[in-house]
């Protein structure tokens, strides 16, 4: 079942789980032992912001938004550097400082008072850890009650619970990841859980997206064939071979000039290959302080062992520490 979260109407009793997912919820707990959320953000929100200058803390090493960890720190999805939730804006020094988005922690506040009389346990990425050990334990015992968590199929296939339904929460930013391999990965995903004989339940503001109906539908033939023809008509994989070369820098310039150095090379100019894009930023384009950029060719079968071959291309490689993945399995 798909549960359009673009409805304000829908969310009257609760901001963040629609009253259709809340009524789900409380019968399928009449009739299974538990009930499995899943949300694809850690920590209690996305991110924080200034309320009056639009102010978002920035890992100074990855460029990227910090998230609220707990209530008293905030860290980074990249590096994992932290840093104390501050009482006031950094920048203009007001106190009007708001949380946004939904991560694990914050869904499992928001439900205990909701269901006071049952458990709602957590799962994480580190659930083997000894600070979590007594909470792993908890989890593979239960025998009514909720289950939260950041991951999808993979806690599923780790704990064995009695569950028949799995609601699946804010897993909207999917969508908007910068791989061509997205739809596969979300249909799989779905898929997967499907294939455990759990009832899946999506609450999400794409509702019409014909990706998730084809998958909740098990329609791997129509999936296939709608993801097939886009690829062609993109000339994405398996219809090209890609080649990915990545550079990376502490600055930004020198990063791209590697690249650009590199395809300037007499050697370098072939027509074999096609230029599959410009000069583009990883993603995230900066991490542990070290700018990323990448260069995505398209080319024939033979095109790499005969072109790349050749020493003062190699050379300028390993000199400037540029990476070449073949068939890359990500383009970010």
């Amino acid at each position: 079942m798909i549960i359009d979260a673009k409805n304000k109407n829908l969310f009257s009793g609760s901001k963040l789980i629609s009253e259709p997912v809340l009524d789900l919820i409380k019968k399928d707990l009449t009739t299974n032992h538990v009930v499995f959320i899943g949300t694809i953000q850690k920590g209690s929100s996305t991110s924080i912001i200034c309320r009056d200058c639009g102010y978002v803390p920035i890992c100074p090493d990855c460029d990227r938004s910090y998230f609220l960890l707990n209530q008293t720190t905030l860290k980074c999805p990249v590096c994992s550097k932290t840093q104390p939730y501050p009482n006031t804006c950094p920048k203009c020094s007001s106190s009007v400082i708001k949380s946004i988005g939904l991560g694990i922690d914050r869904l499992e506040n928001h439900l205990k008072p909701l269901f006071p009389d049952l458990p709602v346990l957590k799962a994480t990425a580190n659930q083997k850890s000894t600070k979590n050990a007594n909470t792993l334990s908890q989890i593979c015992q239960l025998k009514k009650g909720l289950v939260v968590s950041d991951l999808l199929s993979l806690k599923i296939a780790r704990f064995n619970l009695n569950t028949g339904s799995i609601f699946l929460i804010n897993i909207d930013k999917l969508f908007f990841y910068p791989d061509y391999r997205i739809n596969e990965i979300i249909y799989q995903n779905i898929n997967s859980l499907l294939s455990k004989n759990y009832s899946i339940h999506i609450q999400t503001k794409f509702s019409s997206n014909p990706i998730l109906a084809k998958a909740l539908a098990d329609d791997y033939q129509g999936f296939f064939h709608k993801e097939i023809k886009l690829r062609r008509e993109k000339k994405l994989p398996p219809f090209t071979r890609l080649l990915k070369l990545s550079s990376k820098d502490a600055s930004q310039s020198k990063a791209q000039k590697k690249l650009q150095k590199l395809i300037a090379l007499p050697e370098f100019k072939t027509n074999s290959f096609q230029l599959f894009t410009g000069i583009y930023p990883g993603y995230p384009e900066k991490i542990n302080a070290q700018f990323i950029f990448h260069l995505l060719l398209g080319f024939q079968k033979t095109w790499v062992k005969n072109q790349l071959d050749q020493p003062a291309i190699l050379k300028f490689c390993r000199t400037n520490k540029i990476a070449i993945d073949v068939d890359p399995v990500s383009l970010i």
